[in-house]
This record gives structure tokens, C-alpha cells and sequence, in this order.
């Protein structure tokens, strides 16, 4: 298996685009804060998510996952497959698709699951993200990155595979503990539980009914993306771990790894700007 990132801070609204090849990791069903585009070059994969279960997703392949939507995406048994994958700022293209004329968006929100199986646009996203990982200008980039998401926007009409996000993260209970967990990925539950008014029996019934995850996973998947912010710093492996409560930087990895499918190490030093 061969990984490889792309990441420039001078291009802020693109937090990161990811290759990999001849891939059978498999990922624990986690979430982002960012928009994502993944397509598939080889092989196929199986995409789970709270309202979508084992959707087979084939060459040429593309979806786009919400920010927060817990999902995985695997390979079938014993196979390997090939993928690329985008995370996008969401104000940068929620400001863009607000740009672009409302009576030719096909993906009239964001706040959905939704896979396209258009040859075209695939052929496009690659294009794209082969100029993301060339020696080409920081403006072709952009020129062609945004180019991409705005032809992705308006270009084929999607399968949806989720309901509206917004019909659980606005809930006030629950929204109100996703902030307290935002603001400190360490909480325990009994302070979660002190800090919103609400019992533990509670708490644990709500994330799972409208998650389909528990709090403590939610809280580690929290502190695994601040781990992705903190190696993107370039800072140190073992400074992140004692950071973000690990019982030692051997905990770490191993989590990292189950939800990246790399090491940290990796993570932090395969990345071609």
C-alpha cells in the first residue's frame, strides 16, 4: 500500500487531499469537521453510515460526506482497492455555492450523503487532484480546485443516500453536549452530565439514538482529528499523546491508526506540498 497527502497552509480551503493504492486497511466509523470527496480508482468498497448500510461503491465512484456524519468506508474481504479523498472548508464552499446560480445546483444542500456515478466527473476529479499533487502554481491549483467543486455542484444529479444533518445536530440536548465536548475533547461523563443539565443514562441515549455512537466514541474521534491538527503543526508524537489524554504514545498510535489507517508518523511526514 502506497499513501500520500497533499496539505499547504497557503491554500487553507483545501484542509487536505489523500492518495492511496492497493489499500485493505480497514477504518472504524468516524467523522470529520470537514466537507469530504472521496472517489474510487480501483477495486470497490463498502460505505456504512448511520442511514446508508454496506452501499457498495465502485470504479469511478464519487461521494460526498458531510462534515459530522460518522461513516466508513472499507474494502470487500480479502480485496484491496484504490481511492483518492478531498476535505474541504465548509464555509469556503458553502460561500461558494452561494455564488453560483441556485437554479442550476443539483445538490440543493450540503447536508447530505451523496454518491455520483458519472464517468466525466471522475475523469475531472482526478485532473484536479493530479494538479494538487503536481509542481503547478498555488493559483492553478485554486483555478482548478474551484473549477472542480463548482462543475461537482451543478454537473450530475446525485443518488442521497442520508437524512438531513441538521435534524439531529440542532437538537438542543444534544447540541448543547457537543459543544461542551468540542470545547474540551476530555470531558468526563459525569462532568458532560453536570454541564448540561442532563443524566449520564441520558446523555448515552441521545448520542447513540442520533449519532450511532457512543459519547466516550464521539470524544475520542474529537481528539483523534485534533491529533490531525496538531501533526499538521508538525508537533511532537509524544507532546500530542500526554496532550490529548492518552494513557501513553503506544495508545496513541494504535488509536490513530484505527481511525487514519496510518501511524501518526506517517500522517505527519507523507505529505508532498
Amino acid at each position: 500500500m502506497t499513501t500520500q497527502f497533499f496539505r499547504d497552509p497557503t491554500l487553507p480551503f483545501l484542509i487536505e487531499s489523500r492518495r492511496a493504492c492497493d489499500s485493505r486497511v480497514c477504518y472504524q466509523p468516524h467523522s470529520h469537521d470537514d466537507y469530504s470527496i472521496g472517489a474510487v480508482d480501483a477495486g470497490c468498497s463498502v460505505f456504512n453510515a448511520k442511514s446508508c448500510q454496506n452501499y457498495q461503491l465502485n470504479v469511478g465512484d464519487l461521494v460526498f460526506i458531510p462534515s459530522n456524519q460518522y461513516h466508513s468506508c472499507n474494502p470487500v474481504a480479502e480485496y484491496s482497492w484504490s481511492y483518492q479523498m478531498l476535505h474541504i472548508q465548509p464555509q469556503w464552499m458553502q460561500q461558494l455555492k452561494q455564488e453560483l446560480d441556485t437554479s442550476s445546483l443539483l445538490m440543493k444542500d450540503l447536508q447530505h450523503i451523496y454518491v455520483m456515478h458519472d464517468q466525466a466527473l471522475y475523469t475531472n476529479f482526478c485532473q484536479m487532484n493530479q494538479c494538487l499533487f503536481s509542481s503547478a502554481s498555488n493559483f492553478e491549483k485554486e483555478l482548478a480546485f474551484t473549477d472542480f467543486i463548482q462543475t461537482f455542484l451543478t454537473h450530475t444529479q446525485p443518488d442521497q443516500l442520508s437524512l438531513d444533518m441538521e435534524d439531529y445536530l440542532q437538537r438542543p440536548p444534544l447540541q448543547s453536549c457537543l459543544s461542551e465536548l468540542s470545547l474540551n475533547p476530555l470531558l468526563s461523563l459525569q462532568q458532560l452530565a453536570q454541564m448540561t443539565d442532563l443524566s449520564r443514562y441520558q446523555i448515552i441515549r441521545l448520542f447513540k439514538a442520533h449519532t450511532g455512537v457512543t459519547p466516550h466514541y464521539f470524544q475520542l474521534n474529537l481528539r483523534i482529528n485534533c491529533a490531525r491538527q496538531y501533526l499538521q503543526q508538525r508537533c511532537s508524537i509524544s507532546d500530542i499523546a500526554y496532550q490529548l489524554g492518552f494513557a501513553d504514545q503506544s495508545h496513541f498510535q494504535r488509536t490513530f491508526k484505527l481511525f487514519t489507517g496510518i501511524t501518526p508518523q506517517q500522517y505527519m511526514t507523507q505529505n508532498v506540498s
